[in-house]
């Protein structure tokens, strides 16, 4: 599964910005104005935005292939970091968090069905956690060492910056390395 791997570094990569987001939102939240409350609406928004798309998966998945499901997910994970950093005030990091409806959300089954469709059945848990080290544990330590890092040093913007332009280059590679589906 060669061509996994490289998948799996294109994932870890639109995941990068993803945990940048979620660990750092308080700051990112406080440098354009906002607060504690703020915080918690945004928290808010992006959970009931996931609960439509996890739901309704099932329907998605007759009508659309997994690995395209998989590509436009990606594709959101990138818009999604994109308007975060770009957001002038509250209110369009509260937009950003609704993306989490076609991004978070919709890739999390997506890339479960897609590990499964493409790997030989004696290797799908093997997928599986691969799958959760490269989005968790690879993306999510990597994010927080160097996003606090990068925080301290140059700020929420240039922190922002960063995810996105990881964010933009996972998502070519998870694009070139998925694979067609059933």
């Amino acid at each position: 599964y060669k061509t996994y791997l490289l998948f799996l570094v294109g994932v870890a990569m639109i995941f990068y910005s993803h945990n940048l987001i979620n660990t750092y939102l308080i700051n990112i939240i406080e440098n354009v104005g906002g607060n504690s409350k703020d915080l918690g609406i945004s928290l808010a928004i992006a959970a009931a935005f996931e609960l439509p798309a996890m739901a309704g998966f099932i329907l998605l998945e007759k009508r659309f292939k997994c690995n395209h499901l998989v590509i436009i997910s990606a594709f959101f994970f990138f818009l999604k970091s994109l308007l975060t950093w770009l957001s002038p005030n509250v209110g369009m990091v509260y937009v950003s968090m609704a993306f989490q409806l076609v991004s978070f959300a919709l890739f999390t089954p997506a890339s479960i069905y897609y590990v499964n469709s493409m790997m030989d059945p004696h290797d799908r848990v093997k997928g599986q956690a691969t799958l959760a080290v490269a989005t968790t544990g690879i993306a999510g330590s990597i994010a927080n060492i160097t996003g606090g890092k990068i925080l301290d040093t140059l700020g929420v913007s240039d922190m922002l910056m960063l995810g996105t332009i990881v964010t933009v280059i996972g998502f070519f590679i998870v694009t070139f390395t998925t694979k067609q589906t059933e």
